[in-house]
C-alpha cells in the first residue's frame, strides 16, 4: 500500500467483518456503481462502541452531547453487540474504541476491568488490528455472517 497504510479503522460500512477499502462510488438516475476495491484494508467502527458519547459530556454553540452515564450500561450495551456477533457472525471483528482520557477514571476502569474479564471468559480471543489486517493478508475471510 501507499505509504505502507495497511489498515484504516474509521469506516462504518459493516458491523463486524473487515472489508477493503474502495475507490468513490458514483451515484447517477439509474442508481450507483459501486467503487472498485482500493487501498488498505478497513476494520469498521461504529459510534454505539465508543466510549466518547456514553461517557463524556461535550456542550458546543450547536447542541449538547449529555454523556456521563454509567460505564456498566456502555458495557451492557457491547455485550449485547459481542452476543449477536459470536452467534450470528464467524470469527467477527467487534472493534471497540476507548479514549484513555475517557475510560481511564476510576469506576470506569473498574467496570472496564470486569467487562475484559467477562470477555475474555467466553474464549473471545483480543487482538490487534494489525493482527486482523495480517489473518486477512494469509486468506482468512472473518465476520462472514452465518445466523443460527
Amino acid at each position: 500500500m501507499e505509504h505502507g497504510l495497511r489498515y484504516d479503522s474509521s469506516l462504518m460500512g459493516h458491523d463486524y467483518a473487515p472489508y477493503p477499502c474502495r475507490t468513490p462510488d458514483v451515484t447517477h438516475d439509474g442508481g450507483v456503481r459501486w467503487g472498485e476495491p482500493a487501498g488498505p484494508l478497513e476494520i469498521p467502527v461504529a459510534w454505539s462502541l465508543d466510549d466518547f458519547p456514553y461517557l463524556e459530556f461535550l456542550r458546543t454553540p450547536s447542541g449538547l452531547m449529555p454523556g456521563l452515564r454509567d460505564p456498566r450500561e456502555m458495557f451492557a450495551s457491547w455485550r449485547a453487540d459481542l452476543d449477536y456477533m459470536v452467534r450470528d457472525f464467524e470469527d467477527g471483528v467487534l472493534a471497540v474504541t476507548m479514549h484513555p482520557e475517557v475510560i481511564g477514571r476510576g469506576h470506569r476502569l473498574l467496570a472496564l476491568e470486569r467487562w475484559l474479564d467477562e470477555v475474555a471468559s467466553r474464549g473471545v480471543e483480543f487482538v490487534t488490528c494489525e493482527q486482523v489486517a495480517d489473518l486477512v493478508a494469509a486468506g482468512a475471510d472473518p465476520g462472514r455472517y452465518r445466523p443460527v
